[in-house]
């Protein structure tokens, strides 16, 4: 039955320990400004920590904003989708 089993490509390179992903923490701060300033009203996320079987989900959104909050995360899972066909 394992022959049947094939790897699905991606980038499985990890970063050196203890060294942050530049990009990362750009695009998390600049979501921490606009939190700040009250122009973000609903957050999803998924992480990968750097143990690939590490992640994590969550949101956070005040009852009245669900609809577009799905409809973001749905878009984002074809993106990522798309970007890991690429590979």
């Amino acid at each position: 039955m394992t022959e049947n089993v094939i790897a699905l490509p991606g980038n499985t390179v990890p970063l050196p320990t203890g060294e942050p992903y530049g990009e990362l923490v750009e695009m998390l701060e600049g979501l921490l400004g606009d939190a700040r300033s009250g122009r973000l009203v609903a957050f999803a996320y998924a992480s990968v920590k750097r143990d690939p079987l590490s992640i994590g989900t969550a949101w956070l959104e005040p009852g009245n904003h669900s609809f577009p909050l799905m409809a973001a995360v749905s878009v984002l899972q074809h993106r990522v989708a798309a970007h890991a066909s690429d590979q």
